[in-house]
């Protein structure tokens, strides 16, 4: 095949294989917090609205608890709501994945921008390529382009990327400061976007404060990106403390100890990575548990693990053609700092957080596959065989990553296929083993329902909701008594909560 024809045809056909990948997602349900988010917030029924979202973070779901400040989301919400004539998840779903879609063309010259930039080797776009179809297709994004709420996670790393294309490709908009808007509009729908200004500060000292390799010393090139980076650097600041305005103080995003949280997250980096290398524990809802000490030995893993990819990433910034690595591992790390520092939130981990790290994670995974087989150029360029298994294997990854895609969306298309996945991998949830009681008791099955209710007790004995739907399991059961001591202990738990009453 000559290699002008190579590239549109792999491209061709990396692009049939995501929309294939995805073709059996469009009709899945409202899932989790798309019940607050969308389907029971007003707010989005009506464009009117829209600037109200600017300036009261309410409007963003109908949970106070819930009340981020994300004006973009809800907009993007509303828009969706109007588009389909209310709440059709076919709309919503068509819009995320075709801005999935720009976000892999965006993608692609963000990559190859990198790797012409670190290779004069004829392969180096070609593996752009096929490092973008490896992150389009991986099975772990499908947790993030099923669950319709988190399009707030693709839309605002599709900000991210763009902001970093212009960057690349338009150095004379630079004086204008045209690279920053996407980061603006990113914000709000997300605020991880922010973390646009130092993943340009780590981008410009890899690969744009060189000069020849080796004339500019290590201090010099920290202070130009440094220079470079600063008013993105000031904006983000700027935002962030916006966003701290803006949030409102009933938002509630954890009731775990901020020490706690901390010292579980290397552990937690640990699992991100090995469902990066092979995501076959995916799960919406975990019941993993924050650690309570510093001797829990995952807490050493944890940290081991972050000294030898840190450390790798630090051997890898000395080279230009390694240079890929040591982003994409620096990137990965960045990009957690929201959800994986200082900051708690109600789960220790999941799955959909991973979206934005894996960008460049796939980059330096892609990269370091690329060196290897350069190291072995001369086998390759004069073996039939060793080329055909190579391609074979590449198409192995990308294909078995397309069906790993299929089979989760199947897991998210209703809410029973959706809980009994949660309820097999986090066994120890109270709220996976509630949710999935309530698909059986919705379809009649009120023996398993209160098997399943009776197990979450066991583990939340104070969980509110727990006793509201037993309430309501035992009153459909024709047990009036046990139905009022059930509500009874609801609003003992929740008393300030209008849904105990309610029921």
């Amino acid at each position: 095949m000559g290699r002008h024809l190579r590239f549109p045809l792999v491209s061709g056909a990396l692009v049939c294989l995501v929309v294939l990948a995805y073709a059996n997602h469009f009709d899945n349900a409202f899932q989790f917090d798309d019940s607050h988010a969308i389907v029971n917030n007003a707010a989005i029924r009506d464009l009117g609205n829209i600037p109200s979202f600017f300036v009261d973070a309410s409007t963003g779901s109908s949970l106070p608890q819930n009340q981020a400040y994300r004006p973009g989301l809800t907009t993007l919400n509303a828009l969706d709501y109007a588009l389909g004539g209310g709440l059709q998840p076919r709309v919503f779903h068509r819009s995320i994945f075709l801005s999935y879609l720009l976000l892999g063309v965006l993608l692609y010259f963000f990559y190859a921008h990198i790797a012409v930039h670190s290779s004069d080797r004829p392969w180096a776009r070609l593996l752009a390529l096929l490092g973008t179809g490896g992150f389009m297709v991986h099975a772990a994004n499908a947790e993030t382009i099923n669950y319709i709420v988190q399009r707030a996670d693709s839309f605002s790393t599709l900000m991210v990327l763009l902001g970093f294309v212009i960057y690349q490709y338009k150095p004379r908009w630079r004086r204008g400061f045209v690279y920053l808007l996407p980061m603006v509009v990113g914000f709000f729908v997300k605020s991880p976007a922010l973390m646009f200004a130092p993943l340009l500060f780590v981008y410009l000292f890899l690969f744009e404060t060189n000069g020849t390799e080796g004339s500019v010393g290590v201090k010099e090139r920290l202070m130009a990106s440094l220079r470079g980076s600063l008013p993105a650097l000031i904006l983000a600041t700027a935002l962030f403390l916006f966003w701290q305005r803006m949030t409102p103080d009933h938002w509630f995003p954890s009731s775990i100890p901020r020490f706690r949280y901390l010292i579980t997250q290397p552990f937690v980096l640990v699992h991100y990575f090995d469902n990066f290398l092979l995501p076959v524990q995916l799960t919406a809802d975990t019941d993993w548990r924050p650690l309570t000490t510093l001797a829990d030995d995952r807490f050493f893993v944890g940290i081991a693990f972050i000294l030898a990819l840190g450390g790798i990433a630090v051997l890898s910034a000395r080279k230009r053609e390694t240079r890929p690595i040591a982003f994409g591992i620096a990137w990965f790390f960045i990009a957690l700092i929201p959800t994986s520092s200082i900051f708690p939130l109600n789960e220790v981990f999941n799955d959909h957080r991973t979206f934005f790290p894996y960008i460049a994670l796939m980059l330096a995974a892609s990269w370091t596959v690329g060196l290897l087989v350069q190291r072995h150029e001369d086998l390759f360029s004069r073996s039939p065989s060793a080329r055909m298994l190579l391609g074979a294997c590449v198409a192995l990854f990308l294909l078995g990553h397309a069906a790993g895609t299929v089979r989760r969306n199947r897991v998210w298309a209703t809410g029973e296929s959706l809980w009994r996945d949660a309820v097999v991998k986090s066994p120890m949830n109270p709220r996976a083993l509630l949710n999935f009681g309530i698909t059986q008791m919705e379809k009649g099955d009120y023996a398993a329902a209160e098997g399943y209710f009776q197990t979450a007790v066991a583990l939340a004995p104070t969980y509110s909701y727990l006793h509201i739907n037993r309430g309501i399991l035992y009153g459909v059961m024709a047990r009036p008594t046990e139905a009022e001591l059930a509500f009874q202990d609801a609003l003992r738990y929740a008393n300030l909560s209008p849904d105990p009453y309610y029921h």
